[in-house]
């Protein structure tokens, strides 16, 4: 007998997932899991709701969050609750507006592809940003993505599959190894 077998009630195999009790989870060495946190297809509007209703409870050591195909994620509510994230990932959401992100300064690599955001504003505290993916959604303007050029680290911009019409508003971004 195992000993995954010894701890039956603990453990529990359903679909083809395998069901871990919270306790077993946090004493094994392993698993880090108050640092990286995923999220899939949840009936949540907002990150403030997502804390609560995931009972997140060191939102502040978390480091890398992934919450995608939640449709009605809507607004960032509660993202400063989330400042040691180094990697974020908010891709095929529902959002439409990046208010809030300027508080992640550790940030260092943000995916927001497939949501329906149309302006971009508030870049310019996260300085560690070295990877920005922007593909798939529905901006027409980039007159306030000049504030990218202040960031130093910044190596990748995805803006594939926008609305995008006038080119020359990428110029100040030529200097980046990939767009």
């Amino acid at each position: 007998m195992n000993d995954l077998d010894e701890r039956s009630d603990s453990f529990k195999e359903e679909n083809n997932f395998v069901q871990f009790n919270s306790s077993d989870l946090s004493s094994h060495p392993s698993l880090d899991l108050d640092r990286e946190l995923s999220y899939y297809a949840l009936d949540v509007d907002n990150l403030d709701k997502l804390q609560k209703e995931c009972c997140i409870m060191n939102s502040q050591k978390v480091t890398s969050l992934r919450v995608m195909h939640c449709a009605n994620l809507s607004s960032l509510k509660g993202i400063g609750n989330f400042r040691a994230l180094v990697h974020l990932n908010l891709s095929s959401n529902g959002l439409m507006s990046v208010r809030g992100l300027e508080v992640l300064r550790e940030l260092e690599s943000l995916d927001l592809s497939t949501n329906k955001i149309t302006q971009l504003f508030g870049f310019q505290n996260l300085t560690k940003l070295r990877t920005l993916i922007l593909a798939h959604n529905k901006i027409d303007n980039l007159e306030h993505f000049r504030e990218l050029k202040t960031l130093k680290q910044l190596q990748k911009v995805d803006l594939n599959d926008n609305y995008l019409t006038d080119l020359q508003q990428l110029r100040h971004l030529e200097s980046l190894p990939a767009l």
